[in-house]
């Protein structure tokens, strides 16, 4: 990867494009062990802290969760900011009830979680917002919330 920079010409868009990919790709499989122990480690909560320490309207933010971010990321956070705070909770509190009822349909007892791990796109971290609120009020505490982007979809 390194030494694709090292040439008097640097490479083109779609070249470090592919060199991230593969990059990437080259690594899963390491990367895939620390991202199971995300899902159960809560000292590793760096994506949590990202969403809610960050200005989201900055889409800066957007680079810090370390993933590929293209313009369909940019585009979809664009469009989670012009939404209106009432509908991006409602948006929410759709998921957080799905997830209560889906406990009650399986006849499992809510109170017994006190934990989720949620699986976030990085251009849906406004809408994460609110998850990890409403969940909290209920007093589940939403300690994963991992970053991917529609690279990998």
């Amino acid at each position: 990867m390194y030494n694709c920079f090292e040439e008097e010409e640097l490479p083109g868009y779609r070249r470090i494009q592919q060199i991230i990919y593969w990059f990437e790709s080259d690594y899963s499989e390491i990367t895939v062990a620390h991202r199971i122990r995300e899902a159960v480690d809560p000292k590793l909560d760096f994506a949590a802290k990202i969403v809610m320490e960050s200005d989201l309207k900055d889409l800066r933010y957007l680079y810090r969760y370390g993933e590929y971010i293209t313009e369909n990321e940019r585009k979809m956070a664009e469009f989670m900011n012009s939404l209106d705070e009432e509908t991006v909770e409602k948006m929410a509190s759709t998921f957080t009830e799905g997830y209560r009822i889906g406990f009650v349909l399986g006849g499992k007892d809510l109170s017994k979680n006190r934990r989720s791990t949620s699986a976030i796109w990085s251009d849906l971290s406004g809408w994460c917002v609110w998850q990890y609120e409403i969940l909290k009020k209920n007093g589940i505490k939403a300690g994963h919330l991992s970053c991917g982007t529609g690279a990998y979809q």
